[in-house]
């Protein structure tokens, strides 16, 4: 029985890998579709991985979520931006913060679900998937709170919030490309269980 259930958490972290490979390289060329691929096999990744634990299945809710989130965005920053301009700005940047706290949730039930399983089976592993999320979470939460406080019309703040939110967006790049090198590391743990 456990051993169907890690088989299915290793099959989908293995599409989960391949989705973030493939919507990593779409964000760098602005690729819509292969984005659109990406997450598609991300959200099939993570509802093949929620057979085997309720962790992953809170991540694909999560994702699914922070989809529909992104969908809504677009049409509704395109109509307030039509009609509203002062409003659309305003109402972009909060949907910028719902997709990026959506995103780094799931970025957390995955590296905290697997650490938890990991921990007898690969320590190793697993303490760097306990530590990823949080160096994720920092980093995001800094990069949104600079890009919120470059709104700010006060040329120090902007100058200072530029220069962290750039370094911190190089920390969250570096934590992206260690999040997929650990999706493919756990998806060969759980497969050779």
């Amino acid at each position: 029985m456990y051993e169907q259930a890690y088989m299915s958490i290793g099959k989908g972290l293995r599409l989960v890998f391949f989705g973030e490979i493939l919507t990593t390289v779409a964000g760098l060329f602005s690729w819509f579709g292969l984005s659109l691929i990406g997450l598609v096999l991300t959200i099939v990744g993570l509802g093949m991985a929620g057979q085997g634990d309720s962790g992953y299945q809170k991540a694909f809710h999560v994702t699914i979520l922070h989809l529909a989130m992104v969908f809504l965005g677009v049409i509704l920053t395109a109509l307030t931006l039509a009609f509203m301009p002062v409003l659309g700005d305003v109402l972009a940047a909060l949907i910028v913060l719902a997709s990026a706290v959506l995103a780094f949730l799931s970025v957390y039930y995955v590296c905290a679900t697997s650490a938890a399983l990991l921990e007898n089976r690969s320590n190793p592993l697993s303490m760097r998937a306990d530590t990823l999320w949080k160096v994720y979470g920092v980093c995001s939460a800094v990069t949104h709170a600079c890009a919120l406080a470059l709104m700010l019309p006060f040329l120090a703040t902007m100058l200072l919030a530029g220069g962290i939110a750039f370094f911190s967006s190089i920390i969250l790049a570096v934590a992206g490309v260690l999040y997929i090198v650990f999706l493919y590391q756990a998806s060969e743990v759980f497969l050779h269980w």
